[in-house]
């Protein structure tokens, strides 16, 4: 065997370690249970249907997931995820290889270490999740900006804005890639001095942009007919929350793990070297890597981030403590490299193991989700399901029971790909079980975290829609004029046995918050709209109401209600 190993050029070395490392990822792939948003995706590919855009990311990820639905278990999910990690590596490689055209054997075996003591990249590497998608277009972007850059055509432009366009179909993060890469492309470009070289790279740039913006142009159309959804959700609904020191704290810390703190001195180490260099190829792989760093860093300052967020800079790290490896003459360096990487690895297969047999009976996302759905169907029986506010277990009951269920959010939370369905219109006047926040029951269902409360005759609200005519508010009350729609074919009546109140709140991320109700004592009939009057007593909420947007919603029988209301601010409501 070592014989044979011995045998293998530099290419082929990486191509047998990365099936090796692609074997074993099929292996937990099929093997452990799926996560959270995992479940959201395979939802919106099997149920949902493929479409140019989904409430929270762009395509690629359902896409990717309905290709391989025709296989079963969890691997039919993660299949084409797994797939492209050693397909984007490999092409990674390949780009190194054009720049260090006579790497040694220990080269390649560096360049697999390297990667694979990345630990996102082992995360990326199973789970069926937009940032499979966003590594490998961003790595077919910057072979395809190599290759216009070392051989300028129109064919290669036409490459480039083919790149660009499925980085956009991945997530949205991918935009800092293409800008960077943009800038840069246009200043080396542009330094020459012959005219006519600047008009062919100015027609290249046209020619990149125009075939991005016309493959792109299906989900731009997408999201025009979806009122922008996605793009307000990203850059406003989500980080609603005041800053807190913590976030920053929070994204430095992620930031160090997401590529690995061992290796962080070595990456210092060949920033430095690199900085004192001008080539193209350098400056991309560096600047990809401080935009990355620096763009997230300044938003942990306006909300809350998350690890993966930065994870394409995992692409110019590899390359950069690649080169460090090759090109560095200190062998006290090269060893203490090669020791952190043997670390790195063992790590890795340690967390590996840990995660398959799970010894230490974890408590997460990956595990239990099988027998926790399977109670809740063995308590409901022939019964539906509604979950209110978690809109990823509908999708894993789902996916583990093959029995209907849905989500509701609550008023104070996200809303979700669930809004564009029916969702729990059909289990009108049914008995249901509705999954509820753990403060408004004491019933759990067995040998489950969940809390519930059965449902004789289930009443939706989901769809009912208030908007806010006027709005007066005293010291210790709030009177409002409210137009409210209601899209059901029966009327809501307010009864003894159906308690109807509407609720007035200040809150848009926190149940903790104020909140006041006042009972609805008008019927609104059914599919029309009727202006109801209402006054709620202020209390404590007094001052808030004055600076803080406002939700009105509708709520029954005690379960707390959904988004019936955009939030708005007082001063927005004509008085």
């Amino acid at each position: 065997m070592k014989a044979i190993i011995n045998k293998l050029s530099p290419t082929l070395t990486v191509a047998a370690t990365l099936l090796l490392w692609w074997l074993l990822n099929l292996i937990l792939a099929g093997s452990v249970e799926l996560a959270n948003d995992e479940a959201y995706y395979w939802w919106w590919a099997s149920d949902c249907g493929i479409d140019w855009g989904y409430y929270d990311h762009p395509p690629a990820v359902a896409w990717l997931i309905w290709l391989s639905l025709w296989i079963p278990g969890e691997l039919g999910v993660r299949f084409f995820s797994t797939l492209l990690l050693p397909l984007y590596l490999l092409l990674l490689w390949h780009i190194w290889l054009s720049f260090n055209p006579n790497p040694s054997k220990s080269s390649a075996l560096s360049f697999i270490a390297i990667a694979f003591s990345m630990p996102l990249l082992q995360l990326y590497g199973i789970l069926a999740l937009p940032d499979a998608p966003l590594l490998f277009s961003a790595t077919v972007f910057i072979w395809a900006l190599l290759r216009l850059w070392r051989n300028p055509s129109a064919l290669n432009a036409l490459i480039v804005g083919i790149s660009t366009a499925l980085i956009g179909y991945s997530k949205y993060q991918g935009v800092l890639l293409v800008a960077t890469a943009l800038i840069l492309y246009l200043v080396y470009s542009l330094r020459s001095e012959s005219t006519t070289e600047r008009r062919k790279i100015t027609l290249y740039v046209v020619i990149w942009l125009i075939t991005a913006f016309l493959l792109y142009s299906p989900h731009i159309l997408w999201l025009y007919r979806h009122d922008w959804v996605t793009l307000r959700y990203h850059l406003i609904e989500r980080s609603s929350l005041p800053y807190r020191p913590t976030f920053t704290l929070e994204y430095l810390l992620n930031f160090f793990a997401v590529f690995n703190p061992l290796l962080l001195w070595f990456l210092y180490k060949a920033v430095l070297h690199k900085v004192r260099k001008a080539t193209f190829q350098d400056a991309l792989m560096l600047w990809t890597f401080f935009c990355y760093f620096l763009f997230f860093f300044l938003a942990s300052f306006k909300g809350r981030t998350q690890p993966q967020w930065t994870l394409v800079a995992v692409l110019p790290a590899v390359w950069l403590l690649l080169d460090e490896y090759e090109h560095s003459s200190s062998r006290p360096t090269k060893k203490a490299f090669r020791i952190v990487l043997y670390i790195s690895i063992a790590a890795m297969l340690c967390v590996r193991i840990l995660i398959l047999i799970n010894p230490l009976h974890f408590k997460g996302e990956l595990w239990d989700n099988r027998k926790n759905c399977m109670a809740v169907a063995a308590m409901a029986q022939e019964r539906p399901v509604v979950v209110l506010h978690n809109y990823t277990l509908p999708c894993k009951y789902i996916f583990y029971t093959h029995r209907p269920a849905c989500c509701i959010p609550v008023y104070y939370d996200r809303d979700s790909q669930w809004l564009y369905t029916s969702g729990d219109s059909a289990y009108a006047s049914k008995p249901a079980i509705v999954i509820v926040q753990d403060w408004l029951s004491d019933q759990v269902i067995p040998n489950t975290p969940f809390h519930c409360i059965e449902n004789d005759r289930y009443l939706p609200l989901s769809r009912i829609h208030i908007t806010p005519l006027t709005a007066v508010a005293s010291d210790s009350s709030l009177c409002a004029t409210l137009l409210i729609s209601n899209p059901y074919p029966y009327d809501l009546v307010p009864t003894a046995d159906n308690d109807l109140k509407l609720r007035l709140s200040t809150m848009v991320t926190s149940h903790d918050e104020a909140n006041t109700l006042s009972a609805l004592n008008d019927t609104i009939p059914a599919e029309t709209s009727t202006t109801v009057e209402c006054r709620f007593q202020l209390g404590n909420m007094a001052e808030a109401i004055h600076s803080k947007p406002m939700r009105f919603c509708i709520q029954a029988n005690g379960i707390t209600p959904s988004h019936n209301s955009k939030p708005t601010l007082l001063n927005q409501i004509q008085h």
